[in-house]
């Protein structure tokens, strides 16, 4: 008579779905912890230009531009001269202190891990405000109307110039427009032609002629604090009189005035008179 087989115990095959696991877990731990690191090093890559930028403009952004001459610049030098003594302190820190090395390290980690994450935007650079052709930033009024950022910025780099050349406008835009830092120049070629601002192959800029940029000519009229401009309004014939009209336009002018005036009631008038802002431009003031 023969025993009974004795069960199979099912220890063995518990051990083996537990070693599967464990090296299953193993291995995307391993490649989670090399993701980290790979972008740990990338961001740490762009987070030092980013500095070495943030930086640079910073000690910019001392310069006083209601002064002249070296007193203008003091603020940069000043500027410059906490910069490098931040350095030396800091350095002078860590010779004498080595456990402060863990913190910075532990500061330098989390800040490239936030620039990887916002592809080599963060920190944000302080934005500068836009200048004109003599270095001094540009003087609105206040009940004046706020033009497009681009157009604006075209017309504070072209300043008392025919044009600006591309060359020293797309760097500007990259620089001084939010969200524009990485834009490949395509992009922002359709920006300027969105906004109006036509391309022209051959500018005089800086006394620099032959190369591609936008002209003078291409930018639209100055917002008018005292009202939109006329749809019908063209610059001023340099055949004519300055301070005259011609027949034509005087008996136009007073037939819109007097229209005007029959269905207000007499309480408004019509009246054209020279841009302070573009001396190129009339405005019909109501």
């Amino acid at each position: 008579m023969t025993a009974p087989a004795e069960p199979e115990t099912p220890l063995l095959p518990w051990l083996q779905q537990q070693a599967t696991d464990t090296v299953t877990a193993l291995s995307k731990g391993a490649r989670w912890a090399v993701g980290l690191v790979a972008r740990l090093g990338e961001g740490s890559r762009m987070l030092g230009p980013r500095l070495v930028a943030h930086l640079a403009a910073w000690v910019r952004c001392g310069q006083r531009h209601d002064l002249t001459g070296p007193a203008a610049y003091l603020g940069n030098g000043v500027r410059l001269a906490a910069i490098v003594a931040s350095a030396y302190s800091a350095w002078r820190l860590v010779d004498r202190h080595h456990d402060v090395l863990w913190p910075g390290a532990a500061g330098w980690l989390l800040a490239a891990y936030n620039c990887h994450r916002t592809k080599g935007q963060w920190p944000a650079l302080p934005k500068t405000p836009a200048k004109g052709a003599d270095g001094a930033a540009p003087e609105t009024s206040p009940g004046a109307p706020a033009e497009p950022p681009v157009v604006a910025l075209v017309r504070a780099l072209i300043g008392d110039d025919e044009g600006v050349h591309l060359g020293e406008l797309y760097p500007a835009m990259r620089e001084r427009l939010e969200g524009l830092a990485q834009a490949p120049d395509g992009q922002l070629r359709q920006l300027l032609t969105d906004h109006g601002l036509e391309v022209a192959r051959t500018v005089r800029s800086r006394g620099v002629a032959g190369r591609s940029g936008i002209r003078r000519s291409a930018l639209p009229p100055l917002p008018s604090p005292n009202g939109p401009l006329h749809k019908g309004s063209s610059p001023l014939s340099t055949d004519g009189d300055a301070g005259q009209s011609t027949p034509a336009e005087s008996s136009g002018e007073q037939r819109r005035a007097d229209g005007d005036t029959a269905e207000s009631g007499g309480e408004h008038t019509t009246r054209i008179v020279l841009d302070p802002q573009n001396p190129a431009h009339w405005i019909v003031q109501r």
